[in-house]
């Protein structure tokens, strides 16, 4: 048998996970990526571009491992997989995609009006300018819903001419919770862990929170989250959307989630932490305020010698913090004067020293919320193009003394919440793959969270580090930890604030 056969003869063919087992039965010389394209819309003609392509993905691993021996398929199935790589890049690909994409959308049209026709009688005439009128409004805005304005008499829709249903005010939660249902439609890109969709499954966790809410029940804060269609994801399943996923499923997922790129101090940073701690602890009299300013001012200068942007950052939290740890005044029941204690120097000398960043502290309500949501983030960074300013990094503090569960989950909500706010800012610019970063401080113990919306209509709220502010002198070993973890939370803030000024350029 040639090797450029059919191939069913020569190999057992394995059970294909979207696809007929005819594919393969193709002459191998024949497989191409758009000739798989075009044989997977004529199986499921209702699959898009993301879909078609991950199934191909599956089937060539379980073709690789059906045809080990033969050097011809494997390189074919090599071939196909570069076709996959570049897929994005492949002009011809891209427009197969486009069309099918067309044909789709009329398709759906013809079946409503088809089904209009039916159901009320209208004539010919009446169902075709029936249908020309929602390929207009699909053009101008495929995805309008307008809502009744709240000082109207009438909750008319403006595009369709049908009436609505006006939006029950929530009297008692100061965060408005969006009730509306949503599903996926066939442009959305579905997420998949392997085979499993886990765009639907969040969705029907939204779907059981919406009927939860509707009867009044207590939510938890993934479940608060989630009816703004924003999914929690914590290291700790009990607090994660993928509560109910399964052990293994939770695992799989956060798996799955983008990983972000750690920063690493030097080992001098460590190095000068147990010194300074030594000298706390060993020093006989007490260590004073100027032995101390004087050794951290040293190694300020020897972080400026070595031109070494982090190292110099932590010295510089060094100098401010070692002296405040070594004073009296430490305590934290009253907000501000935790803040002042233990958040300050971290947050002012990150996020506040940087010149391409501008930063707010509180008492400040949060851009672009409605007057009726009381909404005040205690720190927020931002960048500031063209005169305007793009909100990318928002913080919520809760001292010591109020670390209760409904105060923990009350501000973790409120942080998701004008999470979202920022990035559908980033969104409105056309910005490529926006993110934006969060801070929930409770009392001692720090969570970063990050959030982008690569699958819509879900914005994923990812908890990517952890880490403990420093309230004794002798806690001063886990301050290395706690200026990675902002630091590689600023690089993704320096990273979208660069997307903004060049959009602005």
């Amino acid at each position: 048998m040639s090797s450029q056969a059919s191939i069913s003869s020569d190999i057992p063919l394995p059970t294909s996970t979207n696809m007929e087992v005819s594919y393969w039965d193709k002459d191998p010389a024949s497989w191409d990526l758009n000739d798989f394209d075009f044989d997977y819309v004529t199986k499921h003609p209702s699959a898009n571009k993301s879909e078609a392509h991950q199934a191909l993905q599956s089937e060539i691993l379980l073709m690789r491992s059906y045809s080990k021996k033969s050097n011809f398929i494997k390189s074919k199935l090599a071939y196909l997989e570069k076709s996959l790589r570049q897929s994005s890049r492949d002009p011809v690909n891209n427009m197969f995609w486009m069309k099918h994409k067309e044909k789709l959308a009329n398709s759906v049209v013809e079946e409503k009006v088809a089904q209009y026709q039916a159901e009320v009688g209208v004539s010919q005439y009446l169902a075709s300018a029936i249908k020309k009128r929602a390929q207009a409004l699909d053009q101008v805005s495929p995805k309008r819903q307008f809502e009744g304005s709240e000082n109207g008499s009438s909750g008319r829709s403006a595009s369709s001419g049908e009436y609505r249903k006006r939006r029950v005010k929530q009297k008692t939660s100061q965060i408005k919770a969006v009730t509306r249902t949503a599903t996926l439609s066939e442009s959305d890109a579905k997420w998949f862990v392997g085979e499993e969709n886990i765009s639907e499954k969040l969705l029907e966790v939204r779907k059981d929170t919406v009927s939860k809410h509707e009867k009044k029940k207590n939510l938890q804060d993934y479940r608060e989250l989630a009816l703004s269609h924003i999914f929690l994801f914590s290291r700790s399943q009990n607090h994660s959307v993928t509560r109910d996923f399964g052990t293994e499923g939770h695992t799989k997922v956060l798996q799955a989630l983008p990983t972000v790129m750690g920063v690493s101090l030097p080992l001098k940073a460590t190095t000068w932490s147990k010194e300074i701690l030594d000298m706390i602890n060993g020093s006989m009299p007490a260590l004073s305020l100027k032995e101390c300013k004087r050794k951290t001012a040293e190694w300020i200068v020897e972080a400026c010698d070595d031109d070494d942007d982090s190292l110099l950052i932590f010295a510089d939290i060094l100098h401010r913090s070692v002296p405040r740890l070594l004073s009296a005044t430490n305590s934290n029941n009253v907000e501000d004067t935790f803040v002042h204690n233990a958040v300050t120097d971290l947050l002012d000398v990150v996020f506040g020293e940087d010149q391409k960043l501008c930063h707010e502290w509180a008492n400040k309500k949060f851009p672009g919320t409605e007057a009726s949501v009381l909404m005040k983030p205690d720190f927020m960074a931002a960048t500031k193009p063209s005169h305007r300013v793009v909100y990318l990094f928002s913080v919520e503090i809760k001292p010591p003394t109020k670390t209760r569960d409904d105060d923990v989950c009350e501000d973790r909500v409120k942080l998701g919440v004008q999470m979202k706010a920022m990035l559908q800012v980033l969104e409105s610019l056309h910005l490529r793959s926006p993110q934006t970063c969060g801070l929930l401080i409770q009392g001692f113990d720090c969570t970063v969270y990050q959030m982008d919306s690569v699958y819509k209509p879900i914005y994923r709220m990812m908890e990517i580090g952890t880490f403990k502010l420093i309230g004794k002198s002798h806690e001063l070993a886990l301050l290395p930890n706690a200026v990675e973890r902002l630091l590689a939370c600023k690089a993704i803030v320096q990273h979208n604030a660069k997307k903004v000024e060049d959009h602005y350029r």
